[in-house]
């Protein structure tokens, strides 16, 4: 990564999302937005792994 860069994951909902864009395009370098298709809880993945 090049020194002044960061990177920011999180989870939003698309309606929040689509009301940032205005100030995202103002500050973003660019985006990288992926919708998913499926999310695993975490304490389900741990029941299933102890099964």
């Amino acid at each position: 990564s090049q020194k002044g860069w960061y990177g920011i994951n999180t989870v939003i909902p698309k309606t929040e999302f689509h009301k940032m864009i205005p100030k995202l395009r103002k500050i973003a370098q660019g985006l990288v937005v992926h919708e998913p298709r499926q999310i695993l809880e975490l304490e389900e993945i741990k029941r299933d792994e102890e099964n």
